[in-house]
């Protein structure tokens, strides 16, 4: 599941040439103010995706509910692991944007759903190697820019000129990332989902179609449980 560096990067480039054309005495707001829905952001994680002890059965609840609501942003938090939620907001905020904001301008349609029909098995994962090649390949980038922010000593100290450059400019080799966490009791879930797509003019049936999908639910020390799409990148 690609974790929107690009979008994001895109979405940014378009946030900035819209505030040039405002500076230049356009007071209007732009099409893509216009056009993105407020999505609301998870602030504090409930207790009982916090609490390992508790099992992983909320953050499935949440994950499903979110989804089900096309609450992006929300999914999106349920997924990243902490610090690099982080740097999508940061990365959000030089743009001028929330990181709902964000969500909402690359979501396709609010009348496309996807729901979590059922759960067709719940395995602990043992392939811990295949599960750390998805993890690297996901967040490997947002290691590497975590990496420099710190080495800044900080959001608040990063120069946001040279940020963009490093930004645009950066690359990682996969084979020397280490990630800040390592999954703990870590689940793999096939489930079956139906998506459902409504014509453009209101009329006529929905498209709906039925597929499955594998999820991937683990536990980060201090942060809690995560939920994410599962897709071996060995395929």
């Amino acid at each position: 599941m690609k974790k929107f560096i690009s979008v994001l990067a895109a979405v940014m480039c378009v946030c900035v040439s819209c505030g040039d054309k405002n500076n230049s005495g356009n007071d209007s707001e732009s099409d893509l103010q216009k056009e993105t829905p407020a999505i609301e952001i998870i602030t504090e994680v409930p207790e009982e995706i916090s609490d390992r002890d508790r099992g992983y059965n909320e953050i499935i609840s949440s994950y499903r509910k979110c989804m089900e609501e096309s609450k992006l942003g929300n999914m999106m938090q349920l997924a990243y692991p902490d610090k690099y939620f982080e740097v999508f907001s940061f990365m959000a905020e030089i743009s001028g944007m929330t990181v709902g904001e964000v969500m909402g301008a690359v979501s396709s349609s609010n009348a496309n759903t996807i729901v979590i029909t059922d759960i067709i098995s719940d395995e602990p994962m043992e392939d811990y190697e295949a599960l750390m090649d998805m993890l690297v390949d996901i967040y490997g980038e947002y290691q590497a820019i975590s990496d420099y922010i710190e080495e800044q000593g900080g959001t608040e100290k990063v120069d946001k000129e040279k940020f963009n450059e490093f930004i645009d400019n950066a690359e990682y080799d996969s084979e020397n990332i280490t990630l800040y966490f390592s999954p703990q009791d870590v689940h793999l879930l096939k489930c079956n989902m139906e998506s459902t797509v409504e014509s453009l003019n209101g009329e006529g049936e929905p498209e709906i179609t039925a597929y499955e999908q594998e999820f991937i639910v683990y536990y980060i020390d201090g942060e809690g449980w995560k939920m994410d799409i599962y897709s071996n990148v060995s395929e």
